[in-house]
């Protein structure tokens, strides 16, 4: 998040969300995860298969990353339900937290 300003994370999802068949509102306080570093555990995070681009998944808090020799599997919980998917197979959004908009906003001073 450092030197990052919200006109650079709506710039760059922007820029990724054009390639999609998804409505953008539904990420307006969503930043792009480009590489595994960016994305944190416990924030919420949807995603786009890359199989359909169509469909924006309803999303859910990251529990675990496990790195398995089959690619990057993000381990998700929703309502009480776990769930899975493959980071390799997505494009993924996560909410900026509070702690990353107060950030944010310091950026911008």
């Amino acid at each position: 998040m450092e030197g990052l300003t919200y006109p650079t994370i709506n710039r760059i999802k922007k820029t990724v969300v054009e390639k999609l068949n998804i409505d953008s509102k539904k990420l307006k306080d969503y930043r792009y995860v480009d590489e595994l570093h960016e994305l944190k555990t416990g924030g919420y995070v949807r995603w786009v298969n890359v199989e359909d681009t169509s469909k924006l998944m309803a999303g859910g808090f990251v529990v675990r990353v496990d790195i398995e020799e089959e690619g990057t599997r993000i381990v998700c919980k929703n309502r009480g339900s776990f769930f899975q998917f493959w980071m390799d197979e997505c494009i993924v959004f996560q909410k900026i937290s509070d702690q990353e908009h107060i950030i944010l906003l310091a950026n911008a001073l």
